[in-house]
């Protein structure tokens, strides 16, 4: 084919269109395909032009030879094929008394890039200008040349992703308006997604010859860009300069939500009311909660807030008439608003590097004859270079060996404002009204702010002789160079340097909100107030793959003409010191410091007293609440200039600044990277259990204020309390009359539970320790290292009273035995839990010789031991509602001897009866409903889950039940079984890879699904290894690979699949070889930390399969 002017081997382009409307809703969908232009020899084909040849997604073969020539240029591309897809839709919705309208929108559209093939024996295109290849390829069976008289470029195509989601809904009339109350009004909300990106990584050019070599000539540039060059001779590129760099894939994803809600709500409030309403919300939190701890937190709360409803009717019940509360129960009606909105941004750019495999040599010359700024410079970013034989790297200029940054950019803001007016009216026991009106406002505000870099280093594997030559400098900033002998000329400066990756994040949150509640008539005032602030802070900079010139055991030879310099890189040798010599003018050195820190902080306060009319303040006495906490971590590590063991010549000792001696020659243990610290998610979740404990331990403290009111107006009722009074009065001197001697009945039965009293203190500190030690295995560091911490805190908040102390520390110490040992759930645990506090605090009393006081105060305690208990170790909601219970109940019914009533015993969640209980009715003995019946009756049944039933089984045991479970030191949680069995059968191949590649003593075998294959020949003694792999399957061979990463493997294209681990190693299992051997699958492993530890160092290996 021949023509004097262009040859144009255009499409033929197809597109399907469909459009459907119904009623409020239309789809349209359109999709693009391409048909390109295809040419079969059944010999030779020569295409020809005086000018162009453009080939658009065509398919250029021949069983022989193939050869383009162009006057001007070669444009080998692709055709963009694409789907189009959009779709509307309006729904209305009508119910009782409401309406209900969303609006979605999906719109999606892709490319692909449908390229173009050239395939013959021998390959030959040749143009007078430049010849462009892009997203196609190139395959030979023989000899492959590009040649061009100005540019060979070698270019991924790009390909287009974008997702646009709308979600919009808009609810009027009647609807929840949160806990147990409904609003009439509107609410709104608006969830919008925008996710754009461009990908070269699927779009990659392929030059490859499959029993030849490769050669590109070009006499100004040569450019090979996120692409591919295989060829199982050799590969020689020839130009005035040569740029190999990486393709981008770049991603910008946005999200935004807006929510609002205004209108006239109705609620529960009052005492018991208000704790309902407040319970319901919190077991809602719970359910909704994916954190397991997070969730029974809340669901302590929820259980916490039915102990305090009950308290609140049992103190009643107990005050004279004229002091009975007014609002027991009562409804608030109230005209707010609520808002909020947040949005997400997300900047992402990923490389994929450039590859070049040849099975001989790799020969790269950049010869310089031009007078461009690059002219006769060798750059090589983020990219593969590999060669069974030599690699030669010649450069009339500069040689740079770079990394290639992956990036990622994270931004985000909230904000949220609401408030309320209402009024509120309540009835209490004896039929009396109170009404109040109240008023309460909240505003939120925050932002979060992250960025990485990951370097993706540029490599040269070379199997004999690497060859660097440069007639001005030469840099290797992030790039790591290997051959079996390295010879380096470089006629000015040698500069390597390592590079760090990092990894910053910065967030802040603060909220704010208050309310007043002001009596109009029979009703008390009250007010509330609450702050929180929340901080994170995280950096980390470290060197993960260390800068290196590695050569093996025939040494290194570097020539350099002026400087060298290494900051935190090495020039490494397996060879004796005398195959070892650097020789140049002067020489630097310095080391990289790698650190990593965090710090996160939560500051909150609350402080109520009496009520805001929508929610009564349960607490009969003022109530506060503080949370503060938080983390810190950090991490050092060191990577060190380092030179192995051989001869330096420093020639100009005049300018010489540095003495040779401090320089490191240990470059085995040079770098100290360090891994990130940091776990976001963490420590989110762990600010949110310091907020939650701190709110569980306010109604803790509360619960014990409100239990010694109790005990104070039973004993104004008490003949016996009461003639204790009258005689402290009389021995104090001070008038006697009816009110003083109830007033100092009251004040006894208060004494140690209310507001600086005993247990209340006690409670305080406990809380404030667990608060510290939030985020983390409780159990274990209360039982561990944090002891000490846990009783710096105890003795700091209870200072000088010594029965707080003691009753502290027997909190902790039952919530330690129980996490250690049982579960919160069982009656069993709560017992021991009593048991234990009651020898702690009373050691030489028998049980049955305590005193009514003594008892009391054993049963809050265990009250709030085992609520923590249950809080810290709950996997479930009903686990947590269960555990301050179940610990309460079975210490008064076992540890103290209490008889079990029906009721409780039925329920399994006693609370006191009447004689001194903390939940009774009115009439105090009999007929006492027991909490499991409120919460039963709120939330319906929850049945819990069986609580770690294997933990104390033996592995044998487990076995037989059909696996190792949880709670053994052999064995591993449900959750974590399949992770962890793919970490053993990893390391388990791991360990057998390093017997293979053992310098001293080699293992020749290898079992796959209990096959044992052998090696055969055609590896060689440093990284290859081939295996005579006849009997097994692809499917065999690939689950191997598998097994290697731990992991699943990426599909990268058909044949080609890679996966990186966490710890740096990169493995890709492929079908394509440029050696002899004729292997049908390789498996690449690099940078392996157990590899590169042997005594060969083998930071690169290949398994293949023939």
């Amino acid at each position: 084919m021949a023509a004097g002017r262009d040859v144009n081997l255009t499409t033929a382009e197809s597109r399907e269109y469909q459009e459907t409307h119904g009623k409020r809703k239309q789809e349209i969908t359109e999709s693009v395909s391409q048909q390109g232009t295809e040419i079969v020899g059944g010999k030779h084909v020569q295409i020809i032009a005086g000018q162009d040849i453009n080939a658009q997604a065509a398919s250029v073969t021949a069983k022989e030879d193939v050869y383009a020539n162009a006057g001007r240029d070669i444009n080998i591309t692709t055709a963009t094929e694409s789907d189009y897809r959009f779709f509307e839709e309006t729904k209305k919705k009508s119910g009782f008394m409401s309406k209900t309208v969303t609006h979605k929108v999906e719109q999606d559209y892709a490319t692909s890039e449908k390229g173009s093939l050239f395939s013959g024996d021998n390959v030959t295109l040749s143009a007078g200008h430049d010849l462009n290849i892009t997203g196609s390829s190139v395959i030979g069976d023989g000899d492959l040349k590009l040649k061009a008289g100005n540019n060979v470029n070698i270019l991924a195509a790009v390909e287009e992703q974008s997702t646009y989601r709308l979600n919009e809904k808009k609810k009027s009339g009647v609807f929840s308006g949160g806990g147990l109350g409904f609003t009439i009004g509107t609410t709104s909300s608006r969830h919008q997604i925008d996710d754009a990106s461009t990908t070269q990584s699927q779009s990659a050019s392929m030059i490859g010859s499959t029993g030849g070599s490769v050669s590109i000539f070009a006499g100004e540039q040569a450019h090979i860009g996120g692409s591919d060059v295989i060829a199982s001779k050799d590969i020689n590129i020839i130009a005035d300069n040569v740029l190999i760099d990486p393709g981008h894939d770049l991603r910008q994803r946005d999200e935004r939500y807006e929510q609002k809600t205004q209108g006239l709500n109705l609620a529960l409030s009052g005492v018991v009311g208000g704790a309902i309403n407040s319970g319901f919300t919190a077991a809602q939190q719970a359910k909704d909660e994916s954190d397991d701890r997070l969730a029974a937190l809340n669901g302590v709360k929820s259980a916490l807030y039915g102990v305090q409803a009950a308290q609140g009717a049992v103190l009643d019940s107990l005050k004279d008439v004229k002091d009975k509360s007014n609002d027991l129960v009562g409804i608030s009606a109230s005209i707010g608003f609520q808002k909020s909105s947040s949005q997400q941004h997300l900047d992402q750019n990923t490389v994929t590097g450039s590859v070049l495999n040849a099975g001989n040599d790799l020969n790269i010359i950049a010869y310089g004859k031009g007078d461009g700024a690059t002219s006769g410079d060798i750059v090589i970013g983020g990219s593969q270079l590999k060669a069974g034989g030599d690699t030669t790297l010649s450069a009339e200029r500069d040689i740079l060996l770079t990394g290639a940054a992956n990036t990622q950019k994270t931004t985000g803001k909230n904000s949220s404002s609401g408030g309320a007016i209402g009024v509120s009216a309540g009835v209490g026991t004896e039929g009396k009204m109170g009404v109040s009106i109240f008023a309460n406002a909240n505003k939120g505000s925050g932002h979060d702010k992250g960025n990485g870099t990951q370097w993706a280093e540029t490599t040269i594997d070379t199997g004999n002789q690497l060859t660097i030559n440069s007639q001005r400098d030469t840099a290797l900033t992030g790039a790591l160079v290997s051959g079996e002998q390295v010879t380096m000329n470089v006629g000015r400066d040698l500069w390597l340097q390592s590079q760090q990756d990092s990894d910053n994040y910065d967030a802040k949150q603060q909220n704010v909100s208050g309310g007043v509640s002001i009596p109009l008539w029979g009703s008390n005032a009250g007010g509330n107030f609450s702050y929180s602030r929340d901080k994170m802070h995280s950096t980390y900079d470290s060197v993960q793959e260390q800068t290196g010139i590695y050569a093996g055991l025939g040494g290194f030879d570097i020539t350099v003409g002026n400087h060298t310099q290494l900051d935190g890189a090495v020039i490494s040798s397996t060879a004796s010191a005398d195959k070892n010599q650097l020789d140049t003018g002067t020489l630097g050195f310095s080391n990289i410091e790698n650190k990593a820190e965090f710090k996160t902080q939560r500051q909150g306060v609350g402080i109520s007293a009496g009520g805001d009319g929508g929610g009564k303040f349960i607490g009969n006495v003022a109530g506060g609440m503080i949370a503060v906490g938080g983390n810190d971590g950090s991490a050092s590590g060191t990577t060190q200039a380092a030179i192995s063991e051989g001869t330096i010549v420093i020639r100009d000792k005049a300018n010489q600044q540095q003495d040779i001696a401090d320089l490191s020659r240990d470059v085995e243990n040079a770098n100290g990277s360090i891994s990130p610290i940091f776990d976001k998610e963490k420590e989110q979740n762990r600010l949110k259990e310091i907020q939650l404990i701190g709110e569980i331990g306010g109604q803790m403290i509360d619960i014990v204020a409100t239990q010694g009111a109790i005990y104070g107006e039973k004993a104004k009722k008490d003949p016996a309390a009461l003639a204790q009074a009258e005689a402290e009065l009389q021995a104090g001197g001070l008038e006697i009359t009816q009110k003083a001697i109830e007033d100092r009945a009251y004040e006894n039965g208060l004494r140690t539970f209310g507001t600086g009293g005993d247990v209340q203190r006690a409670t305080q500190a406990a809380v404030a320790a667990l608060q510290g030690l939030a985020g983390g295995d409780m159990s274990q560091a209360l039982a561990g290292a944090s002891a000490p911490y846990v009783a710096n805190v105890i003795k700091n908040l209870t200072k000088d009273n010594d029965a707080a102390n003691i009753m502290a520390h027997a909190v902790l110490g039952a919530v330690v035995a129980n996490t250690n040992g049982n579960s919160a759930l069982a009656g069993a645990a709560g017992a021991a839990m009593g048991e234990y506090i009651a020898k702690q605090l009373y050691p030489n009393t028998e049980r049955d010789m305590l005193t009514e006081e003594q008892r009391q105060t054993v049963s809050l305690l265990s009250t709030v031991a085992a609520g923590l208990a249950g809080g810290i170790t709950g996997d479930s909601t009903a686990n947590a509602f269960a555990g301050a219970q179940a610990g309460k109940n079975a210490t008064e019914n076992n540890a103290l001897g209490n008889k079990c009533g029906p009721v409780y015993c039925k329920d399994g969640i006693g609370v006191m009866d009447g004689g001194g209980s903390v939940i009774g009715n009115s009439g105090g003995g009999g007929g006492a409903v027991g909490l499991g019946a409120i919460i039963a009756s709120i939330f319906g049944d929850d049945e819990p889950p069986v609580p770690n039933v294997a933990r104390n089984l033996t592995d044998a045991e487990k076995a037989d039940m059909g696996g190792t479970g949880s709670g053994t030191p052999g064995g591993w949680g449900p959750q974590d079984e399949e992770n962890a069995r793919n970490r053993e059968q990893q390391q388990s191949r791991f360990d057998e890879l390093s017997k293979i590649y053992d310098k001293n003593s080699p293992s020749q075998e290898l079992t796959i699904d209990g096959q044992t294959i052998r090696q055969g020949s055609g590896g060689n003694r440093y990284t290859t290894r081939v295996f005579e792999s006849q009997n097994l399957t692809d499917n065999q061979i690939y689950n191997y690979a598998e097994q290697l990463a731990g992991q699943p493997l990426t599909k990268v294209k058909d044949g080609i699949y890679t996966t990186r681990l966490q710890d740096g190693t990169n493995i890709t299992l492929r079908n394509i070889s440029s050696s002899n051997t004729g292997a049908r699958w390789t498996v690449d492993i690099k940078g392996n930390p157990q590899m590169t530890q042997l005594e060969n160092g083998l930071r690169n290996i290949e398994i293949k399969f023939r």
